[in-house]
């Protein structure tokens, strides 16, 4: 059943007096990673739709949502979706089987849907009644009833939203209650477009008494949405979500498609995106297309889906200011609770190359992220900018698993559309940690890396950086370039000893040795993002680092359970070090690979051949306590460095 929880969430609660513990909550939860369902075709279909005047004036964005459902119900089907409840001033879903009931399923609400347990009920009778039925939810809630279901049901349509992340119906109901407390709410619209003359004008909050007064609120002076669109009022689930991803568990997936600069060929009443996920999402909306003339229908490129839509491939990011708010609000009213806590910045703006998808810098990231919050810093990431990505466009929104890890364990900024925006970075957070590796020869991505734009007001530490290779190929004036931005540090942590004595003597500042950021977290630490690993337990496995990049979780079972590994993955290495593995390395290896095994007294496992020798581990545990030695003294020096920054 669902209750109230922190800050008035609905979560699952299990009845102890009523359970018998059979396991089934656990079978058909949404939430455990073997339960989420992807209705996924080989190549997903992106389309711009948008309806009349009329029926945009009337819905959230195009009209999509409302043509898809009229249809099912003309052909004698059945919507499930949220509605408004002005009894309880709260969402709640619900059937409608006609065209006046549809009404109160259309148009957006940014409050948490209440689903009762005779939802679901009543959506298997209709299907064991072999009525068609539409589903709508957000991710989440279509994935739980498709589990609740437990078996395919060729009539079911299941349509999930581009979802941001919900606030509790108790946030929405003391907002509500501050803005009249004496008068009774006949009517909700979250995004009313009255006085709109663009779709890109802004949302506005419209509430209708029943003395039929209206009182309508711009985005800007709403402070609902301040709560909402900045991250303070989310829940926890939400900006940890495993839903917002490229692959959707509806058939269909709807949401508003917003241009990245203006395009004109955009309705200026609003616009549908609308996604196919599976074969028969695209035999419903082929249906729906030909059969309404009033739809206007434009196939688009994934990029124009997704530049604007985040959730589509992260979860919405936690604001810094969000602890404060929660307990503020308990205290003090909506109004004071945002005013106080939205300006908040977070104490460290973190900048890694998660991006690139290799594990190491995946797990470098988790492993800076996870000790700054250890030490009770707040943290944000943020991602390279559009500017300098990857020119296959589609690339960065293609995330696996391991990239995954990192949006749901850590908050992450929307990546800027511009370089030009870059100062806008300034002002989100107290200082500024780089923690990098050489992935570009110097640069106009190094340049943002390095904080060009941010001049000498804030604070910044570089973790980890291996700088030689960079040095190496810039020419004198870049070189010069490159030193004036460095010497704006106020802590440089360097991986190579040779380049801390350079830099200690160009930069006239102390540098300190930072070997491996991925050895500042011990086996467990890292093992832990993968829950139960249970693999075969094979005497000898070979791991290629192809294969680590290509299935992350099968490698990591696999080295968990294995008794010898042989490989070229430099992330395999270290977890073989960390977890006291013995394990032996290619000659053909990455160089940075074969010094690091020098470095730590193991060269006598860098093999020519896969021969593998019969050998002690002791050369092993020699290196492991130097690196828990070394972990120590340098936590000490990245936590004083980083303090004394935040003093500033």
């Amino acid at each position: 059943m669902l209750k109230n929880g922190i800050c008035g969430a609905y979560i699952p609660v299990v009845d102890a007096e009523k359970c018998v513990n059979c396991g089934r909550c656990r079978e058909v939860c949404p939430y455990n990673e073997r339960n989420i369902i992807r209705s996924v075709m080989e190549e997903q279909e992106y389309y711009s739709v948008y309806s009349s005047e009329e029926i945009c004036m009337k819905s959230a964005s195009g009209g999509a949502f409302r043509s898809i459902a009229e249809y099912v119900i003309k052909d004698g089907g059945i919507v499930y979706g949220a509605a408004y409840d002005t009894s309880s001033n709260d969402v709640r879903h619900r059937s409608a089987a006609d065209m006046e009931g549809l009404e109160a399923l259309c148009g957006s609400k940014y409050v948490q849907s209440f689903i009762a347990a005779d939802i679901y009920r009543s959506v298997k009778k209709e299907l064991e009644s072999g009525r068609k039925v539409l589903y709508s939810g957000t991710p989440c809630q279509v994935a739980g009833l498709v589990r609740y279901l437990g078996k395919k049901y060729e009539q079911l349509y299941t349509a999930d939203i581009v979802c941001h992340g919900v606030p509790s119906a108790s946030y929405w109901k003391k907002y509500l209650y501050e803005l009249d407390d004496k008068k009774t709410v006949s009517k909700v619209c979250f995004r009313s477009k009255e006085k709109q003359t663009n779709a890109m004008e802004g949302y506005r909050l419209s509430v209708e008494y029943d003395d039929g007064i209206v009182t309508e609120i711009p985005t800007e002076k709403c402070f609902y949405y301040m709560a909402y669109f900045s991250g303070l009022s989310l829940s926890s689930v939400c900006t940890g979500c495993r839903f917002a991803a490229a692959e959707r568990t509806g058939d269909i997936t709807l949401g508003d498609l917003i241009p990245e600069n203006g395009h004109q060929h955009l309705n200026p009443k609003g616009n549908s995106l609308v996604i196919i996920n599976s074969c028969k999402g695209r035999k419903l909306f082929d249906e729906v297309s030909r059969s309404d003339e009033r739809m206007t229908v434009r196939k688009i490129a994934q990029r124009e889906a997704v530049i604007m839509n985040h959730s589509l491939y992260k979860p919405s990011y936690e604001a810094a200011g969000a602890a404060g708010f929660r307990r503020d609000i308990e205290e003090m009213s909506f109004e004071k609770a945002v005013k106080k806590n939205i300006g908040t910045k977070y104490d460290v703006l973190l900048f890694m190359p998660f991006y690139s998808g290799k594990p190491e810098n995946v797990f470098r990231t988790l492993a800076v992220y996870s000790m700054l919050k250890e030490w009770g810093m707040t943290a944000v990431l943020t991602e390279l900018p559009l500017q300098l990505r990857s020119s296959d466009s589609n690339a960065h929104y293609k995330k696996d698993y391991i990239q995954r890890l990192i949006y749901r364990n850590c908050p992450v900024l929307p990546p800027l559309n511009d370089i030009r925006y870059s100062l806008k970075l300034t002002q989100s957070a107290r200082m500024f940690v780089l923690a990098d590796e050489p992935l570009w020869e110097y640069s106009e991505a190094d340049k943002w890396h390095l904080f060009s734009y941010a001049g000498d007001n804030i604070s910044r530490i570089v973790l980890g950086a291996d700088l030689s290779e960079r040095l190496e190929k810039c020419s004198n004036d870049l070189r010069e370039e490159f030193y004036d931005l460095l010497y704006l540090f106020d802590g440089i942590f360097v991986s190579d000893a040779s380049m801390s004595e350079r830099l200690s003597d160009i930069l006239d500042m102390e540098t300190e040795l930072l070997p491996e950021l991925l050895f500042l977290r011990d086996a467990d630490f890292y093992y832990s993002f993968f829950g139960d690993l249970s693999a075969a337990e094979p005497e000898l496995l070979y791991v290629a680092d192809n294969e680590i990049l290509s299935d992350t979780v099968k490698c990591m079972s696999d080295i968990f359970g294995a008794e010898t590994v042989f490989t070229n993955s430099y992330f395999a290495a270290v977890l073989c070090i960390l977890s006291g593995k013995n394990f032996f390395v290619s000659s053909e290896a990455p160089d940075r690979l074969l010094e690091m095994m020098k470095g730590y007294g193991l060269g006598g496992r860098i093999l020519s051949d896969d021969a593998i020798p019969d050998t002690d581990k002791s050369d092993i545990c020699s290196a492991l306590e130097q690196i828990k030695k070394e972990r120590s003294v340098l936590l000490s020096k990245i936590r004083n460095s980083i303090t004394e920054c935040l003093k500033k």
